[in-house]
């Protein structure tokens, strides 16, 4: 089950987070040779996105027991108004990614987040005909709203035609 939820963020935390991530010339994207972990394997170049880690608790087990998770990122804190929003009993993950516009619509293999169950909130920064398929159902891309589904099912991105970049943030959580 998908749930969606429109205008997740007051209208000044998502501004505040535009601010840190989308209009911010300081901000760090990594290159990810793939979308899934196939995509890396085919080295299929369709395939392909930037993102940032803010947090990765990868040591984290389906039997929930505490590990402290790491984090590079300056901006972390830019994952608080979200987060805050969530009722979470741990943070597993966080990043956001970012997806060049293609000539055609490009659907990413399936992949599942982690392998055991958990949630996770797909909040979307900006607007556009790329999105997300959970459950063969496809969700496009709507500014400041989120979907809330369990990301140890099989779903997919696909790539947008009409802007340019296309973002959002994923937080995987208990």
């Amino acid at each position: 089950m998908v749930e969606v939820i429109d205008n997740f963020l007051n209208e000044s935390d998502f501004k505040s987070t535009l601010e840190g991530i989308v209009f911010n010339p300081s901000f760090q994207w990594f290159l990810n040779r793939g979308v899934t972990t196939n995509d890396i394997i085919e080295s299929n170049y369709n395939h392909f996105a930037f993102y940032h880690s803010f947090y990765s608790n990868e040591r984290h087990n389906e039997n929930h027991e505490h590990n402290i998770g790491e984090t590079d990122s300056e901006f972390i804190y830019l994952i608080k108004p979200m987060t805050e929003k969530l009722n979470m009993k741990a943070l597993l993950r966080s990043k956001v990614n970012l997806y060049y516009k293609t000539d055609k619509r490009v659907d990413h293999n399936d992949h599942v987040d982690m392998p055991f169950s958990h949630k996770g909130a797909l909040l979307n920064l900006n607007t556009n005909n790329g999105g997300t398929v959970i459950d063969g159902k496809a969700y496009k891309s709507v500014a400041n709203q989120i979907l809330l589904f369990d990301t140890s099912k099989p779903h997919h991105s696909f790539t947008q035609t009409d802007v340019e970049l296309r973002f959002n943030m994923i937080v995987n959580y208990l």
